[in-house]
């Protein structure tokens, strides 16, 4: 369907297509020129067109036959109005290619994080931008401004003018701290109960480890979760033997110190222990643990990064969104990225261009990073290289998805089968099942085992 301002005009039909250069339609007659039959509309474009500034270019030829000749001027006048705007969108593609505009979006970590603490924190060491000393008179500090996406007035957003490092940059934030409040000691020591309950050997029979390389407890942790451990059995030793052993000049001590202890040990407790058992380790006991009382929480904080996300996308005003979780916020945004491409992913079902059986269509790089997968293990460094350039790729042939990168900052997810799951068994099935999605990816003819894949098909 032709339309112009008014509205639809004139109905087509695809007759031929010839290699995506030439396309041509069987057009009906518009209704106020009271003449009965069709026209024959022709568009052809002529590529590798050397442009007046030296540059490459096209040529676009819109040809169209057997209009009535008292109607000629009008069809003439619509296709003149098609040219301009098609001028109109080339200029600002122009535009858009000469100054690229990327979104950066930071999560904060546990701990009661103050609304853009740090976007200010990022800013102010140079992470994002140069400290100010080293800036030239040309280039301007970072804007800081109401966050319009937000539905927050708490919340800002910074801007980063174009220099020699990097395109104009957006700064987001996804704040979540007031999303999780009021836990309680149980929440906190729910969790770490199991944590440190834990059998630190792998008892898995097909693990044909050595027992202190088959550990449920990561490397990294195993001092605290023993240290956890001896002082539990340390108290649990002293009380036994007061119990067991009670003499006299004990007791009386014991009792005499005892209204002196309670209000230290309360003290200690009240303003150092609670504050982080409630606000640093139940931020995380509330995130991690899909308990029935912290499904809402986690829901709201999901909902916050996927809706930032849709509206960055929504927008067009982006080249690229940089996810960046510091901590937990690591975790989050993983969470994030994964549901958020659960929910916007048949936007992408549909490129314009379909791959070819022979392999030299336009998705060449797409089919690398498939046959890498496949075909052997991909160094982490190779497949970001692979994926960017797949992902360059899907963009030309008109596909939405904006995120390129997912940069983690001191990330629990380095100890994943200790803290999300019950060990590694349990992380490598939600691996296997796609609960949890990895990189380098898993392919559905490859079946995952141990630390190795096995071909299943040659096909």
């Amino acid at each position: 369907m032709f339309c112009d301002e008014a509205g639809p005009w004139r109905s087509a039909t695809l007759l031929t297509l010839k290699d995506l250069v030439e396309v041509t339609f069987v057009v009906s007659m518009a209704p106020d020129w009271q003449v009965e039959g069709h026209t024959f509309l022709r568009i052809r474009l002529d590529q590798n067109i050397v442009a007046g500034g030296g540059g490459p270019s096209c040529k676009v030829t819109i040809e169209e036959r057997r209009v009535p000749t008292g109607y000629r001027n009008a069809a003439s006048r619509y296709w003149d109005q098609r040219k301009q705007l098609l001028e109109s969108l080339d200029e600002d593609i122009m535009k858009r290619r000469e100054n690229p505009r990327q979104a950066v979006v930071l999560i904060h970590g546990i701990g009661e994080q103050q609304p853009s603490e740090i976007l200010k924190s990022f800013l102010g060491n140079g992470v994002l931008s140069r400290s100010t000393a080293t800036l030239s008179r040309n280039e301007s500090k970072a804007y800081i401004k109401p966050d319009r996406l937000s539905d927050s007035f708490e919340m800002r957003m910074a801007t980063l003018n174009a220099d020699r490092d990097r395109p104009t940059t957006d700064v987001y934030e996804v704040y979540w701290a007031h999303l999780i409040r009021d836990t309680s000691l149980n929440q906190v020591f729910g969790w770490l109960r199991p944590l440190i309950l834990r059998w630190p050997v792998n008892r898995n029979k097909y693990n044909k480890k050595p027992p202190w390389l088959r550990l449920n407890v990561p490397v990294a942790l195993f001092p605290l979760w023993l240290l956890s451990w001896l002082i539990l059995l340390a108290t649990i030793v002293v009380f036994v033997g007061i119990i067991l052993k009670p003499a006299w000049a004990g007791w009386i001590i014991w009792l005499l110190a005892l209204p002196l202890l309670l209000p230290v040990a309360g003290g200690l407790w009240r303003f150092l222990g609670k504050d982080f058992a409630l606000n640093y380790l139940g931020d995380a006991a509330r995130y991690l643990r899909p308990d029935p009382a912290n499904i809402a929480n986690r829901e709201a904080i999901r909902t916050a990064g996927i809706t930032l996300l849709e509206k960055l996308h929504n927008s067009g005003k982006y080249d690229r969104i940089v996810m960046v979780g510091h901590s937990l916020g690591s975790v989050i945004a993983y969470d994030i990225l994964t549901h958020a491409w659960v929910k916007m992913h048949r936007s992408h079902s549909f490129p314009t261009t379909r791959p070819r059986a022979s392999g030299d269509g336009p998705f060449q790089c797409l089919r690398r990073v498939e046959r890498a997968a496949a075909d052997k293990l991909v160094e982490a460094k190779e497949a970001q290289e692979l994926q960017h350039e797949a992902w360059k790729e899907m963009r030309i042939n008109t596909q939405p998805w904006l995120v390129t990168d997912l940069i983690t900052l001191g990330s629990p997810l380095t100890y994943a089968a200790f803290l999300l799951t019950d060990g590694p068994e349990s992380l490598h099935k939600l691996k296997i099942n796609r609960t949890l999605p990895i990189c380098p990816p898993w392919l559905e003819k490859v079946k995952p085992f141990g630390d190795k894949r096995k071909r299943l098909s040659k096909n």
